[in-house]
């Protein structure tokens, strides 16, 4: 279980990324990401929970929450251990 908890957090870190990337952001730029669960769940995977010091620290993010940016500069639909979600991000 411990292993596929670090996996997940890893997707996370990669989903991020990847979002900054199209966001055509600047690698050192700091960020606000709002993962928000799009199917009606209520929270995020536990693993995000788990790791989010080091998700926020490898992706330059001030802060993580679930709840939706109203001032997104990028927004895209992710998948996360078979939900879907809102990933979006904006400078910080």
């Amino acid at each position: 279980p411990e292993l596929i908890t670090e996996g997940v957090a890893r997707d996370v870190i990669r989903l991020v990324q990847s979002a900054r990337k199209s966001a055509d952001l600047d690698v050192s730029d700091r960020i606000v990401v709002s993962l928000t669960p799009v199917n009606g769940q209520a929270e995020l995977p536990s693993a995000v929970e788990s790791y989010l010091d080091r998700i926020t620290r490898e992706t330059l993010a001030d802060a993580l929450s679930a709840t939706s940016l109203s001032d997104a500069e990028y927004t895209e639909l992710v998948d996360i251990q078979d939900a879907s979600y809102s990933l979006a991000l904006r400078r910080a």
